[in-house]
Protein backbone atom coordinates (compact mmCIF):
# COMPACT_ATOMS: atom_id res chain seq x y z
CA UNK A 1 0.00 0.00 0.00
CA UNK A 2 2.98 2.55 0.95
CA UNK A 3 4.72 1.68 -2.40
CA UNK A 4 1.62 2.50 -4.79
CA UNK A 5 1.24 5.52 -2.46
CA UNK A 6 5.62 6.60 -3.35
CA UNK A 7 4.95 7.55 -7.07
CA UNK A 8 2.00 10.12 -6.38
CA UNK A 9 3.66 11.44 -3.47
CA UNK A 10 7.31 12.10 -4.39
CA UNK A 11 5.98 13.93 -7.56
CA UNK A 12 5.05 16.79 -5.43
CA UNK A 13 8.15 17.24 -3.41
CA UNK A 14 10.13 20.08 -3.92
CA UNK A 15 13.83 20.82 -2.48
CA UNK A 16 14.26 24.22 -0.89
CA UNK A 17 17.39 25.63 -0.05
CA UNK A 18 17.43 28.44 3.01
CA UNK A 19 19.86 30.13 4.02
CA UNK A 20 21.39 33.59 4.27
CA UNK A 21 22.07 33.86 0.25
CA UNK A 22 19.39 31.79 -1.11
CA UNK A 23 16.66 32.88 -3.00
CA UNK A 24 14.15 30.01 -1.68
CA UNK A 25 11.30 30.89 0.52
CA UNK A 26 8.26 29.07 1.87
CA UNK A 27 5.02 30.18 1.05
CA UNK A 28 2.34 28.13 2.47
CA UNK A 29 -0.51 30.79 1.39
CA UNK A 30 0.79 30.83 -1.78
CA UNK A 31 0.24 27.16 -2.09
CA UNK A 32 -3.06 27.13 -0.49
CA UNK A 33 -4.54 29.91 -2.94
CA UNK A 34 -3.14 27.52 -5.91
CA UNK A 35 -5.56 24.40 -4.75
CA UNK A 36 -8.10 27.16 -3.84
CA UNK A 37 -8.37 28.52 -7.66
CA UNK A 38 -7.86 25.17 -8.97
CA UNK A 39 -10.80 23.73 -6.52
CA UNK A 40 -12.73 27.11 -7.93
CA UNK A 41 -12.45 25.97 -11.30
CA UNK A 42 -14.13 23.15 -10.44
CA UNK A 43 -11.12 20.81 -10.55
CA UNK A 44 -11.01 18.05 -8.00
CA UNK A 45 -7.98 18.28 -6.37
CA UNK A 46 -5.61 15.18 -5.06
CA UNK A 47 -5.05 15.28 -1.50
CA UNK A 48 -0.97 14.48 -2.21
CA UNK A 49 -0.97 17.94 -4.50
CA UNK A 50 -2.81 19.74 -1.63
CA UNK A 51 -0.50 21.47 1.14
CA UNK A 52 3.20 22.15 0.52
CA UNK A 53 5.17 19.22 -0.12
CA UNK A 54 9.36 20.07 0.38
CA UNK A 55 12.31 18.92 1.59
CA UNK A 56 14.26 21.64 3.36
CA UNK A 57 18.08 22.65 3.41
CA UNK A 58 19.72 25.23 5.65
CA UNK A 59 21.87 26.49 8.37
CA UNK A 60 21.24 29.65 10.58
CA UNK A 61 17.62 29.89 8.94
CA UNK A 62 16.38 27.08 9.00
CA UNK A 63 17.89 26.23 12.90
CA UNK A 64 16.39 29.69 14.03
CA UNK A 65 13.05 30.77 14.52
CA UNK A 66 11.09 29.14 11.20
CA UNK A 67 8.24 27.35 11.40
CA UNK A 68 8.12 23.85 9.24
CA UNK A 69 4.00 23.51 9.33
CA UNK A 70 3.59 19.78 8.96
CA UNK A 71 7.28 18.81 9.32
CA UNK A 72 7.26 14.75 9.64
CA UNK A 73 10.79 13.79 9.05
CA UNK A 74 14.21 15.72 10.26
CA UNK A 75 17.78 15.12 9.70
CA UNK A 76 19.79 16.99 11.97
CA UNK A 77 23.65 17.27 12.56
CA UNK A 78 23.66 21.13 13.59
CA UNK A 79 25.02 21.60 17.00
CA UNK A 80 25.44 24.02 19.75
CA UNK A 81 26.51 24.18 23.59
CA UNK A 82 23.65 26.00 24.61
CA UNK A 83 19.93 24.31 26.09
CA UNK A 84 18.35 27.84 25.33
CA UNK A 85 20.05 27.53 21.70
CA UNK A 86 19.79 23.84 21.05
CA UNK A 87 15.65 23.94 22.36
CA UNK A 88 15.60 26.63 19.45
CA UNK A 89 17.11 24.64 17.00
CA UNK A 90 14.50 21.85 17.33
CA UNK A 91 12.20 22.19 14.32
CA UNK A 92 10.68 19.32 15.04
CA UNK A 93 8.70 20.19 18.13
CA UNK A 94 5.06 20.69 18.01
CA UNK A 95 2.23 21.05 15.73
CA UNK A 96 2.14 17.16 15.30
CA UNK A 97 -1.44 16.75 17.32
CA UNK A 98 -2.57 13.34 15.79
CA UNK A 99 0.31 12.67 14.10
CA UNK A 100 3.15 12.27 16.60
CA UNK A 101 3.21 8.72 15.80
CA UNK A 102 4.62 9.25 12.57
CA UNK A 103 7.13 11.68 13.24
CA UNK A 104 10.79 10.52 12.87
CA UNK A 105 14.35 12.41 13.55
CA UNK A 106 17.82 11.30 12.85
CA UNK A 107 20.59 12.69 14.43
CA UNK A 108 24.09 11.25 16.00
CA UNK A 109 24.02 9.49 19.53
CA UNK A 110 25.54 12.71 20.81
CA UNK A 111 22.77 14.97 20.01
CA UNK A 112 20.37 12.64 21.34
CA UNK A 113 21.96 12.28 24.45
CA UNK A 114 22.25 16.18 24.60
CA UNK A 115 18.48 16.73 24.37
CA UNK A 116 17.78 14.12 26.09
CA UNK A 117 19.32 15.64 28.86
CA UNK A 118 17.88 18.91 28.79
CA UNK A 119 14.48 17.39 28.62
CA UNK A 120 14.86 16.55 32.37
CA UNK A 121 16.42 19.88 33.30
CA UNK A 122 13.31 21.60 31.57
CA UNK A 123 11.10 19.12 33.36
CA UNK A 124 12.26 19.65 36.59
CA UNK A 125 12.54 23.52 35.95
CA UNK A 126 8.44 23.28 34.85
CA UNK A 127 8.05 21.77 38.54
CA UNK A 128 9.71 24.24 40.34
CA UNK A 129 7.87 26.95 38.41
CA UNK A 130 4.56 25.12 39.43
CA UNK A 131 5.83 24.95 43.23
CA UNK A 132 6.92 28.31 43.28
CA UNK A 133 3.33 29.77 42.04
CA UNK A 134 1.20 27.00 44.61
CA UNK A 135 3.15 28.58 47.63
CA UNK A 136 2.82 32.24 46.40
CA UNK A 137 6.79 32.94 45.67
CA UNK A 138 8.51 35.08 43.12
CA UNK A 139 12.02 34.30 41.34
CA UNK A 140 13.73 37.06 43.46
CA UNK A 141 13.13 34.96 46.42
CA UNK A 142 12.10 31.29 45.50
CA UNK A 143 15.50 30.59 43.87
CA UNK A 144 14.65 28.67 40.99
CA UNK A 145 17.65 26.01 39.73
CA UNK A 146 18.51 24.46 36.72
CA UNK A 147 20.58 21.14 36.24
CA UNK A 148 23.84 21.67 35.05
CA UNK A 149 25.11 19.30 31.96
CA UNK A 150 28.53 17.08 33.04
CA UNK A 151 30.06 17.01 29.40
CA UNK A 152 30.22 20.07 27.47
CA UNK A 153 26.74 21.57 27.74
CA UNK A 154 26.56 25.27 29.31
CA UNK A 155 22.79 26.20 30.31
CA UNK A 156 22.93 29.54 28.34
CA UNK A 157 25.34 31.96 27.63
CA UNK A 158 27.86 33.65 30.05
CA UNK A 159 26.36 37.44 29.84
CA UNK A 160 22.63 35.44 30.95
CA UNK A 161 24.37 33.73 33.30
CA UNK A 162 26.43 36.03 34.86
CA UNK A 163 24.67 36.19 37.87
CA UNK A 164 24.39 31.96 38.51
CA UNK A 165 26.51 29.97 40.36
CA UNK A 166 27.12 26.36 40.36
CA UNK A 167 26.53 24.00 43.18
CA UNK A 168 26.64 20.78 43.89
CA UNK A 169 23.16 19.05 45.60
CA UNK A 170 22.81 15.56 46.85
CA UNK A 171 20.96 13.83 48.90
CA UNK A 172 23.56 12.58 51.53
CA UNK A 173 23.07 13.93 55.01
CA UNK A 174 19.69 15.60 53.93
CA UNK A 175 16.28 15.37 55.08
CA UNK A 176 13.18 15.38 52.84
CA UNK A 177 9.53 15.86 53.40
CA UNK A 178 6.26 16.07 52.61
CA UNK A 179 4.55 19.39 52.77
CA UNK A 180 1.86 19.57 50.01
CA UNK A 181 -1.00 17.58 49.59
CA UNK A 182 -3.49 17.13 47.01
CA UNK A 183 -7.11 16.11 48.58
CA UNK A 184 -7.60 13.47 46.05
CA UNK A 185 -4.71 11.33 46.73
CA UNK A 186 -5.42 11.17 50.35
CA UNK A 187 -7.45 8.37 50.66
CA UNK A 188 -4.44 6.70 48.10
CA UNK A 189 -1.92 6.97 50.90
CA UNK A 190 -3.59 6.26 53.79
CA UNK A 191 -3.87 2.85 51.69
CA UNK A 192 0.18 2.74 51.25
CA UNK A 193 0.34 3.59 54.91
CA UNK A 194 -1.93 0.53 55.68
CA UNK A 195 0.17 -1.61 53.59
CA UNK A 196 3.83 -0.58 54.65
CA UNK A 197 1.98 -1.83 58.22
CA UNK A 198 0.81 -4.75 57.07
CA UNK A 199 4.49 -6.02 55.31
CA UNK A 200 6.21 -4.52 58.53
CA UNK A 201 3.61 -6.73 61.02
CA UNK A 202 4.16 -9.64 58.57
CA UNK A 203 7.82 -9.42 58.74
CA UNK A 204 7.89 -8.92 62.32
CA UNK A 205 10.24 -6.30 62.49
CA UNK A 206 11.28 -5.54 66.14
CA UNK A 207 9.56 -2.28 67.43
CA UNK A 208 10.50 -0.21 69.90
CA UNK A 209 8.80 1.01 73.10
CA UNK A 210 7.08 4.41 73.49
CA UNK A 211 4.62 7.00 72.59
CA UNK A 212 5.39 6.69 69.21
CA UNK A 213 5.11 3.47 66.08
CA UNK A 214 8.52 2.58 66.05
CA UNK A 215 10.64 -0.29 63.73
CA UNK A 216 13.91 -1.08 63.64
CA UNK A 217 15.65 -3.19 61.24
CA UNK A 218 13.32 -2.74 58.18
CA UNK A 219 14.30 -3.38 54.71
CA UNK A 220 15.07 -0.92 52.50
CA UNK A 221 12.60 -2.84 49.92
CA UNK A 222 9.72 -2.13 51.97
CA UNK A 223 10.71 1.54 52.05
CA UNK A 224 11.05 1.83 48.07
CA UNK A 225 7.95 -0.01 47.76
CA UNK A 226 6.59 2.88 49.90
CA UNK A 227 8.04 5.76 48.15
CA UNK A 228 6.59 3.84 44.69
CA UNK A 229 3.46 3.86 46.16
CA UNK A 230 3.06 6.93 47.50
CA UNK A 231 1.38 9.55 45.59
CA UNK A 232 1.64 13.85 45.19
CA UNK A 233 0.60 16.84 43.80
CA UNK A 234 2.33 18.19 40.99
CA UNK A 235 3.47 21.09 42.40
CA UNK A 236 4.92 19.21 45.74
CA UNK A 237 7.53 17.55 43.46
CA UNK A 238 10.08 20.73 44.22
CA UNK A 239 10.38 19.56 47.63
CA UNK A 240 10.21 15.78 47.72
CA UNK A 241 9.73 13.22 45.11
CA UNK A 242 9.37 9.79 46.06
CA UNK A 243 10.31 8.34 42.60
CA UNK A 244 14.10 10.01 42.74
CA UNK A 245 14.65 9.02 46.90
CA UNK A 246 13.29 5.59 45.41
CA UNK A 247 16.05 5.22 43.04
CA UNK A 248 18.55 6.72 45.65
CA UNK A 249 17.89 4.33 48.04
CA UNK A 250 18.38 1.72 45.60
CA UNK A 251 21.40 3.24 44.13
CA UNK A 252 22.73 3.69 47.44
CA UNK A 253 22.28 0.01 48.64
CA UNK A 254 24.25 -1.71 45.71
CA UNK A 255 27.02 0.42 47.69
CA UNK A 256 26.15 -1.69 50.97
CA UNK A 257 24.49 1.85 52.42
CA UNK A 258 20.76 2.28 53.51
CA UNK A 259 20.35 -1.85 53.13
CA UNK A 260 18.73 -1.07 56.80
CA UNK A 261 15.85 1.61 58.17
CA UNK A 262 14.16 2.81 61.07
CA UNK A 263 10.53 3.34 60.62
CA UNK A 264 8.07 5.53 63.06
CA UNK A 265 4.69 6.65 62.79
CA UNK A 266 4.97 9.84 65.16
CA UNK A 267 2.12 9.73 67.48
CA UNK A 268 0.96 13.48 68.79
CA UNK A 269 3.53 15.45 70.42
CA UNK A 270 3.86 15.43 74.16
CA UNK A 271 1.60 17.70 75.67
CA UNK A 272 -0.32 19.04 72.74
CA UNK A 273 -4.48 17.93 73.08
CA UNK A 274 -5.32 14.99 71.60
CA UNK A 275 -7.83 16.69 69.19
CA UNK A 276 -8.27 14.14 66.49
CA UNK A 277 -7.48 10.24 66.12
CA UNK A 278 -6.83 7.45 62.47
CA UNK A 279 -7.38 4.01 62.70
CA UNK A 280 -5.18 2.45 60.33
CA UNK A 281 -4.86 -1.31 60.15
CA UNK A 282 -4.65 -2.56 64.02
CA UNK A 283 -3.19 1.02 65.12
CA UNK A 284 -4.86 4.14 66.61
CA UNK A 285 -2.78 7.17 65.69
CA UNK A 286 -3.21 10.13 67.56
CA UNK A 287 -2.64 13.04 64.72
CA UNK A 288 0.24 16.09 65.11
CA UNK A 289 -0.73 19.25 64.98
CA UNK A 290 0.08 21.41 61.69
CA UNK A 291 -0.68 24.64 60.68
CA UNK A 292 -2.00 24.75 57.17
CA UNK A 293 -0.28 27.94 55.50
CA UNK A 294 -2.76 27.84 52.33
CA UNK A 295 -5.62 26.22 51.40
CA UNK A 296 -7.20 26.75 48.22
CA UNK A 297 -9.71 24.04 46.41
CA UNK A 298 -7.91 20.74 46.92
CA UNK A 299 -4.47 21.66 48.37
CA UNK A 300 -3.03 21.82 51.54
CA UNK A 301 0.46 23.40 52.04
CA UNK A 302 1.86 23.38 55.31
CA UNK A 303 5.06 25.46 56.53
CA UNK A 304 6.39 22.19 57.97
CA UNK A 305 6.08 18.70 58.68
CA UNK A 306 9.07 17.28 60.90
CA UNK A 307 9.37 18.37 64.32
CA UNK A 308 13.27 18.77 64.39
CA UNK A 309 14.10 16.85 67.01
CA UNK A 310 12.17 13.97 65.00
CA UNK A 311 15.58 13.40 63.25
CA UNK A 312 16.87 11.87 66.48
CA UNK A 313 14.61 9.24 67.15
CA UNK A 314 16.33 6.75 65.49
CA UNK A 315 19.65 7.04 67.57
CA UNK A 316 21.07 4.30 69.49
CA UNK A 317 21.78 5.00 73.17
CA UNK A 318 25.52 4.77 72.27
CA UNK A 319 24.93 6.99 69.89
CA UNK A 320 23.33 9.50 71.74
CA UNK A 321 26.44 9.14 74.50
CA UNK A 322 28.59 9.91 72.02
CA UNK A 323 26.95 13.25 71.08
CA UNK A 324 27.21 14.09 74.86
CA UNK A 325 30.51 12.60 74.99
CA UNK A 326 31.60 15.02 72.09
CA UNK A 327 30.30 17.96 73.42
CA UNK A 328 27.25 18.41 70.59
CA UNK A 329 24.19 17.23 73.33
CA UNK A 330 24.84 19.15 76.33
CA UNK A 331 23.02 18.12 79.54
CA UNK A 332 19.48 18.59 78.26
CA UNK A 333 16.79 15.97 77.11
CA UNK A 334 17.53 17.21 73.82
CA UNK A 335 20.82 19.20 71.90
CA UNK A 336 20.54 22.44 70.85
CA UNK A 337 18.35 22.75 67.56
CA UNK A 338 21.80 23.97 65.80
CA UNK A 339 23.47 20.94 66.56
CA UNK A 340 20.99 18.48 65.47
CA UNK A 341 21.82 18.04 61.60
CA UNK A 342 25.33 17.65 62.85
CA UNK A 343 24.68 14.89 65.11
CA UNK A 344 22.75 12.99 62.73
CA UNK A 345 25.62 13.14 59.94
CA UNK A 346 28.17 12.52 62.29
CA UNK A 347 26.64 9.89 64.10
CA UNK A 348 23.76 7.98 61.73
CA UNK A 349 25.63 4.88 60.44
CA UNK A 350 25.92 5.14 56.38
CA UNK A 351 23.64 1.59 56.45
CA UNK A 352 20.44 3.04 57.90
CA UNK A 353 18.17 5.52 56.84
CA UNK A 354 15.18 7.05 59.19
CA UNK A 355 11.60 7.09 57.42
CA UNK A 356 9.42 9.42 59.49
CA UNK A 357 5.22 9.17 59.14
CA UNK A 358 2.68 11.55 59.95
CA UNK A 359 -0.47 12.33 60.63
CA UNK A 360 -1.11 16.21 60.67
CA UNK A 361 -4.68 18.12 60.85
CA UNK A 362 -5.41 21.49 62.41
CA UNK A 363 -8.88 22.37 63.41
CA UNK A 364 -8.32 26.67 62.84
CA UNK A 365 -10.98 28.37 61.39
CA UNK A 366 -10.78 28.78 57.86
CA UNK A 367 -7.80 26.46 56.77
CA UNK A 368 -8.98 22.74 58.95
CA UNK A 369 -7.63 19.93 57.33
CA UNK A 370 -7.37 16.18 58.03
CA UNK A 371 -10.96 15.92 59.38
CA UNK A 372 -12.92 12.70 59.88
CA UNK A 373 -12.53 10.86 56.27
CA UNK A 374 -10.06 13.21 54.86
CA UNK A 375 -6.79 12.00 56.78
CA UNK A 376 -3.52 13.17 55.24
CA UNK A 377 -0.47 11.06 55.40
CA UNK A 378 2.91 12.98 55.30
CA UNK A 379 6.25 11.68 55.41
CA UNK A 380 9.74 13.32 55.83
CA UNK A 381 12.96 10.76 55.08
CA UNK A 382 16.22 11.56 56.55
CA UNK A 383 19.55 10.28 54.88
CA UNK A 384 23.01 9.67 56.67
CA UNK A 385 26.22 11.05 54.92
CA UNK A 386 27.73 8.90 52.32
CA UNK A 387 30.64 8.09 50.47
CA UNK A 388 29.86 7.12 47.45
CA UNK A 389 26.78 9.54 46.58
CA UNK A 390 27.61 11.10 42.60
CA UNK A 391 25.72 14.80 43.64
CA UNK A 392 24.09 16.59 40.29
CA UNK A 393 25.25 20.30 39.19
CA UNK A 394 22.77 22.97 39.19
CA UNK A 395 22.97 26.21 38.55
CA UNK A 396 20.89 29.09 40.84
CA UNK A 397 20.55 32.34 41.97
CA UNK A 398 22.93 32.64 44.91
CA UNK A 399 21.31 35.02 46.47
CA UNK A 400 18.36 32.81 47.24
CA UNK A 401 19.97 29.73 47.63
CA UNK A 402 21.76 28.76 51.28
CA UNK A 403 24.23 26.12 52.30
CA UNK A 404 21.15 24.53 53.76
CA UNK A 405 19.13 24.66 50.14
CA UNK A 406 21.91 22.34 48.87
CA UNK A 407 19.93 19.04 48.86
CA UNK A 408 17.69 17.95 45.61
Amino acid sequence: DVLRQLSKTTRTVRIKVINGTARDHLDYRETELAVNVRKAAGEEVPWEEEGLNVIVIGGDKLSRGLTLDGLTVSYYLRASRMYDTLMQMGRWFGYKDGYSDLCRIYTTFELASWYRHIANATLELREEINYMASIGETPDKFGLKVRSHPGRLVVTSAGKSRNAQKIDLSYAGQRKATIIFDKNLLKNNVNVLEKLIKEIERSKYASVRGKNRHWRGVSSETVVDFLHDYKIQDAAIREVKPELLAKYIEKQVKNKELTIWEVVIVDKETGSEQKHTVNIGSYTFGCVSRKAIRTAGDIISLGTLINPTDDLLDLTDKERKRAVDDGLWGDKKTPPSRNIRTIVKKYRPKERGLLLIYLPHSQIEGKAYGGKGEEVVGFGISFPESDTAVPIQYMVNPEVYSDDDRSL
